[in-house]
Parts: structure tokens; C-alpha cells; sequence
């Protein structure tokens, strides 16, 4: 007869408590190789171990003990082929999600981190954007205090926009020949997205590519004039429309944040 250990004996082999292994016993995932007819005392053989050492390994991977007892009632390698696979997908959805909330940490970190301390407000420069969406709903003239943001956040979480990933950066789209006579007239105003979206929308806005001259201003206070960028576009036509990038420099200002005013032009 082969060497019988004893439930603590196998447990400590096996790194395990006397607990979790009288639960895979109970669980009838591990069976013993003998049980004392007068005390009820449960002992493994050496055969043991493998079945137990699969078992952790199986858990370790992401295997529910359910999941394992079936596999080894079953006893079909290619059962715990299919399940792998099945796990395998499953893993990679999560890390995809977890790759995403990743890049918005990393994201959030850096419009945080903005360089607004770094650059003297109200000096030009030119800056290259890569092409960039966003999600804008339309600004009136009538609007009373307030009414942009409640049209954005009654737009923004309908159902059919559940799926969108956005980005709390908020953008301004002012009407560009206003904006070079001192008057701010916002048209449009949205949030960024975190990619670009396959919906065709009304509400979704592909903002080029390309190089924009820009300046930081606290241009909802009114300190700004357009007049120190107005001979960058002496020999060319202006802008389709100017963006304005809000940056948070508090949690409750709102008012007088920091802006990156850019503005498109052809070098």
C-alpha cells in the first residue's frame, strides 16, 4: 500500500491550510485516498499532490473551484483547452480596460500639470496638434448663465452616448472674425474625447491637425486683445474658428482659469 499522509501532513506539503483542504475535500474536487472507517480521519497518497498543485495554479490563473471541480469530474484535457481560451479573452478585455484607465491617469496627470506656470500669459507660440475630437453642442447668443453646460451635460449622457470616453478638458470654439475685433463669440462648446469615435454626429467635431499659433489667457475675465497675434495673419486668411482649451487651476474658479487660446494658420 502506498505512504498515506495525514490531512495536516498534505496541507503543509502543499502550502495550503487544514481548512482549504477539508473545503476541496467537502467540495469533492480532492478526494481522499482513504478515510478511517472509526474516526472519519481523511488521508492522500503522493497522487495527491499533482491534483492539488494543478488545482492552485488553476486558481491562481483565474479558475473558479466550481469551475475546476467540472473540469476534473470531466476529466478532458480539451475541456481545460476551451476554458483557457474562454479565460484568455476574458483577460485581455480587462487589461484593455485596465490599458485605458491607465492612459486617463496618465492623461489627467498631464492637463494637470499644465504648463501654464511655464509660459508667460499672453506671449505667442506655435504649437503642433495631432488631430484631435471632440464632443460640442451649440452656444447662443440668448443663452442665459449657465444654459451651455446644461445643454452639454443633458447631450453628453443620453443613452446613445453611454459608450464615449470623455476627457475634462473643456473647449470653446469662438467665431474668429469677432475674436480679431475684441469680441468673444462662442458658437460651439464641448469636452474632448479620449479617441476617435466612429459615430457620425452632429455632436462629434474632428478638429484638424496641423500647427496653431497660441497664447494663455484668463480670457473669461477679459483681460486679453487680440492685437499682439494680429500681424500673423496679415498675408493670410483667418482662421475658420479659434479654440480655447480651459485649464484648471482651481477646483471651484471656474472664471478664472487659464485658457490656451490656439489659433489654425498655414506656416
Amino acid at each position: 500500500m502506498d505512504k498515506l499522509y495525514s490531512i495536516g501532513q498534505t496541507a503543509k506539503l502543499m502550502g495550503i491550510s487544514v481548512q482549504t483542504l477539508r473545503l476541496y475535500s467537502n467540495m469533492g474536487i480532492i478526494k481522499p485516498s482513504y478515510i478511517n472507517p472509526e474516526n472519519g480521519y481523511r488521508f492522500y497518497d503522493a497522487t495527491t499532490f499533482s491534483t492539488i498543485d494543478r488545482l492552485k495554479y488553476l486558481q491562481k490563473l483565474g479558475f473558479t473551484l466550481s469551475q475546476i471541480k467540472t473540469l476534473y469530474d470531466k476529466n478532458c484535457v480539451s475541456d481545460v483547452l476551451t476554458e483557457l481560451r474562454v479565460l484568455e479573452q476574458k483577460k485581455r478585455e480587462e487589461i484593455e480596460e485596465q490599458q485605458k484607465l491607465l492612459d486617463s491617469i496618465l492623461w489627467y496627470q498631464e492637463y494637470y500639470s499644465c504648463h501654464a506656470d511655464a509660459i508667460p500669459m499672453k506671449r505667442p507660440y506655435i504649437k503642433y496638434f495631432d488631430e484631435r475630437v471632440a464632443f460640442v453642442v451649440d452656444r447662443y447668443k440668448d443663452d442665459s448663465k449657465g444654459m451651455w453646460n446644461e445643454r452639454l451635460y443633458l447631450t453628453k449622457n443620453k443613452l446613445e452616448y453611454k459608450e464615449l470616453e470623455f476627457r475634462r478638458k473643456f473647449v470653446t470654439l469662438y467665431n474668429s472674425e469677432d475674436f480679431f475685433h475684441g469680441q468673444l463669440t462662442p458658437f460651439k462648446y464641448g469636452v474632448y474625447l479620449a479617441e476617435n469615435s466612429c459615430h457620425e454626429d452632429i455632436q462629434i467635431m474632428t478638429i484638424p491637425a496641423g500647427y496653431y499659433i497660441c497664447f494663455l489667457s484668463k480670457i473669461l475675465t477679459g483681460d486679453w486683445t487680440p492685437d499682439f497675434i494680429n500681424h500673423f495673419f496679415k498675408e493670410q486668411s483667418l482662421p475658420e474658428y479659434i479654440i480655447a482649451d480651459e485649464y484648471e487651476d482651481s477646483l471651484f474658479r471656474f472664471n478664472e482659469c487659464p485658457y490656451e487660446v490656439q489659433l489654425f494658420f498655414s506656416p
